[in-house]
């Protein structure tokens, strides 16, 4: 199997002024809660938890994610900071911009919405990013 995206998380977590209102450390017990796809793995390295992703070739055009519930009444107008650490190896440029690695949020009030992190792609190191 050609590994054509491979992404990892480690930790993750939203923050209000008032505080941390969400953190997962991805822990075997967190990740329960999770939906995750047979393309994420649990995988723990230096002392910390993360999840990898590895996209094999025939489900690089699919969605290749793992989500959870949350409540996001508490954050009601208020600003909400989302951040994780993250490294990628030989992601590949999505086709379009909204496509890709990232960190998302999805609400509906009177409609749909998504808040993301976008543009993520290639290799790199470990690195904090963030959207609010």
């Amino acid at each position: 199997m050609k590994s054509l995206l491979s992404g990892l998380l480690l930790g993750c977590g939203a923050v209000l002024a008032a505080g941390e209102v969400f953190r997962c450390e991805f822990s075997p017990a967190e990740l329960k809660k999770w939906s995750m796809p047979p393309e994420a793995a649990c995988m723990r390295e230096g002392g910390f938890n993360f999840v990898r992703f590895t996209v094999p070739e025939a489900k690089k055009s699919g969605q290749n994610l793992m989500t959870i519930p949350f409540d996001i009444a508490a954050c009601r107008g208020r600003t909400l900071r989302v951040s994780c650490r993250i490294r990628a190896d030989k992601v590949s440029v999505p086709p379009q911009a909204f496509n890709g690695v990232k960190l998302m949020v999805s609400f509906r009030g009177t409609t749909p919405e998504w808040m993301n992190l976008a543009r993520v792609w290639g290799s790199f190191d470990w690195r904090e990013e963030s959207f609010s």
